[in-house]
């Protein structure tokens, strides 16, 4: 291998290593609008580097549970929806910031949060629209 050809592949390798790190740190920023309990599941694996297997192990839950989970919470967190409510919650109208938080932040059925909050399944449809219009989804 010559000279150049190495310096090409540890300079992909680096880049390699800034890109994951730069998701990382997003993850782990987005992690702040989260409930604890998610926010200490992406801890262990973004900030502090465990496996799924430790992390299922530490939480006595089995490893495809664990990876469910964390896949659905990545979902969650790159989602348009989540970037907006977590952005722009408290711009949101009031009556609309409880419903958008549980939904687009906690990622609550609408049913649980009607439940929640007391209000008709119909009207967090309606506060559902009204979020998704301003974020223009």
């Amino acid at each position: 291998m010559s000279a150049t050809t190495v310096e090409r592949a540890t300079e992909k390798q680096l880049h390699a290593r800034v890109s994951q790190r730069n998701h990382a740190d997003r993850i782990l920023a987005r992690a702040a609008y989260l409930p604890r309990h998610e926010q200490l599941l992406l801890d262990q694996i973004y900030r502090h580097g465990m496996t799924i297997t430790d992390t299922a192990r530490l939480l006595d839950k089995p490893p495809r549970t664990v990876q469910r989970r964390l896949r659905n919470l990545l979902n969650r967190l790159n989602s348009d929806l989540f970037a907006f409510v977590a952005t722009q919650l408290d711009l949101l109208p009031p009556d609309v910031r409880p419903t958008a938080k549980s939904v687009a932040l906690h990622g609550h059925s609408l049913r649980k949060t009607a439940r929640q909050t007391g209000i008709s399944l119909h009207r967090v449809r309606e506060h559902m629209g009204v979020v998704k219009a301003l974020a223009r989804l």
